[in-house]
């Protein structure tokens, strides 16, 4: 691919730094003053969730360069009137600052600076431009205001479906989407993105209200409208035929229109197991084609299929109530941190000597973050080691290796891995085994304790992802990216990203050694979100059967004891009478 030159204007953002038309990966380098502070690098976040919601499925790299300017290409520049990267000419700074240079020659591409006199500035510019780029223009643009945004509310995520109300169709996908035609169509797609926390236990399923519209058939056949999710089937609405005798009730009272088409309204529930947190709604009109017999013209392709956009799905009646760790619900959508759409509830612990793969690994998972919800991580929180007692309220994103991150040591009795120098421990279960046993049923594998530590020494440190409660707070999540120097990084970093990798990442501590990831542990469950008492009674029940018999026996007792009573004083008074 190659460039046209341009002029710089902040109107034509987000590119020339993202296309739209470029299926690519976005790879785009961030550039840091040599000592970035704490509001720098959370002003950098804001921006990689923001180029990340726009990347979207492509993925987007953001390599960090502290105090050094990529030799060509596009960049990101984050600078304050004290703290400016070495080779590159900064303005005057006269308040929080967007703007779009060229670079000096013989460099080629453009820089987008986000300035500001102080760190904070830097950080409203940030915001700035993640919910006001549509109305910046010209080659530079000062915020004179920016009024603090409205709190966001749990599950609110732009990119995620609503679950306190149905949602139409419309809402999802344009209306021309919804309409094919021809016997050869493809189907129908709606995208559909829900909290991994959705319970969902013992249900029908997601309902759907699926209004649609079909050519009605001339005679008897196998046309049907089939439904399915991802990959698996759902369930397959016969389409009918015209009623053909004066005896059928259709014949009198039916809803055929002039161009032969007719409506059709149904109910259709989406099985829990195939509701994933990234989910497609496959609707395939299949019209059978007419035998017409020979010395016949050509069959004329006249079938339609129509999905009103005023079909809806509806999620509002499961509560929200899961199991963790599960790094699969964050590999796949970053929950529980994704919970709040900007992030607001989450601190990302980096190390105190931080550098440049740190940097690079913390803005990639922001972009991965933008990318699930859809929005910028305006709320975001970027913290050290030294001062993370102040934010136990929040939910823990911890990067750095275990020599530079010292958590990883103080923590180590509440994660299912530590490290003591070049020895690492790894607490081992059977997971991998898939083994299920007659108590816990097909759930206990999921939370079986572990069977054994292993301790070694490795001169080539693998990648680690692991999840854990929190240490500071009940009901608080942490996950920590555990890298070592040489390759592990780039391993974690690929595996984030690679379609094909990122489904292998589950439990609570994945290994991660090229493109290959094995998991280790699934760690000591805790829970969050609320169930009713009586649906958490059943729940807690179902997988502890011996509870339920010594239950029903008790409470046989106690009715019992409630008769024997009842019926030895209508004895008395009958005696006494």
């Amino acid at each position: 691919y190659a460039s046209l030159t341009s002029k710089p204007d902040l109107a034509a953002l987000p590119q020339p730094f993202f296309d739209r038309r470029d299926v690519r990966r976005l790879e785009l380098p961030f550039v840091f003053p040599a000592k970035p502070g704490a509001e720098t690098l959370e002003a950098a976040g804001i921006v990689a969730s923001w180029f990340g919601a726009l990347a979207g499925y492509r993925g987007a790299l953001f390599p960090a360069q502290v105090d050094e300017v990529p030799l060509s290409g596009n960049a990101v520049i984050f600078a304050t009137a004290d703290q400016r990267p070495a080779g590159v000419t900064i303005p005057a700074i006269s308040g929080p600052t967007i703007a779009v240079v060229d670079r000096e020659a013989p460099a080629r591409g453009k820089l987008l600076l986000v300035l500001g006199r102080n760190e904070a500035e830097l950080k409203t510019a940030a915001k700035a431009l993640g919910v006001g780029q549509s109305v910046l223009s010209g080659t530079s643009a000062t915020i004179t205001q920016l009024n603090e945004l409205a709190p966001r509310a749990p599950y609110d995520a732009p990119n995620w479906l609503p679950t306190n109300r149905p949602v139409r169709f419309g809402e999802l996908a344009d209306a021309r989407d919804l309409t094919v035609n021809g016997y050869d169509a493809d189907a129908v797609r709606v995208n559909l993105r829900v909290p991994p926390d959705l319970f969902m236990w013992h249900t029908k399923g997601a309902p759907i209200d699926l209004r649609y519209r079909y050519t009605v058939r001339p005679t008897p056949d196998r046309s049907s409208l089939n439904i399915s999710i991802n990959d698996g089937f759902v369930q397959a609405l016969p389409i009918p035929a015209r009623p053909a005798s004066v005896f059928e009730l259709g014949y009198y009272f039916n809803n055929i229109l002039p161009d032969k088409t007719a409506d059709a309204r149904r109910t259709v529930y989406i099985p829990p197991l195939l509701l994933t947190p990234r989910a497609q709604l496959r609707l395939h009109f299949y019209y059978d084609i007419p035998n017409t017999g020979e010395c016949h013209g050509r069959l004329l392709d006249n079938v339609v299929g129509s999905i009103d956009p005023n079909s809806s799905i509806d999620l509002s009646s499961f509560p929200h109530y899961m199991a963790l760790p599960d790094l699969a619900a964050f590999a796949n959508s970053g929950f529980p941190f994704t919970r709040m759409a900007d992030l607001s509830e989450t601190a990302v612990v980096l190390p105190n000597d931080a550098d440049s793969s740190d940097y690079s690994l913390y803005l990639l998972e922001m972009g991965r973050m933008g990318a699930s919800t859809g929005y910028p991580s305006n709320g975001v929180t970027v913290t050290t080691a030294d001062q993370i007692d102040q934010y136990a309220n929040k939910d823990l994103l911890i990067f750095g290796s275990p020599d530079h991150q010292p958590l990883l040591q103080r923590w180590a009795k509440s994660m299912p891995f530590s490290s003591d120098g070049d020895s690492r421990t790894f607490e081992l279960s059977d997971i991998v085994f898939k083994l299920e046993d007659w108590w816990h049923g097909e759930r206990g594998v999921e939370r079986a304790p572990a069977r054994a530590d292993l301790s070694l020494v490795s001169s080539n440190g693998a990648a680690l992802l692991t999840g854990f409660e929190s240490p500071l707070q009940k009901d608080r999540s942490a996950v920590a990216f555990v890298s070592a120097a040489g390759q592990s990084d780039a391993d974690l970093s690929s595996a984030l990203l690679d379609a094909d990798v990122l489904p292998q990442i589950q439990g609570a501590m994945a290994v991660i050694h090229g493109r290959s990831v094995t998991i280790t542990s699934n760690g000591v469950a805790y829970y969050i979100g609320h169930l009713s008492p009586q649906e958490y009674m059943r729940w807690a029940l179902s997988s502890h059967p011996l509870l339920l018999l010594l239950g029903g026996v008790l409470a046989a007792l106690i009715i019992a004891a409630l008769f024997y009573r009842a019926l030895r004083s209508i004895a008395a008074r009958r005696l006494r009478d």
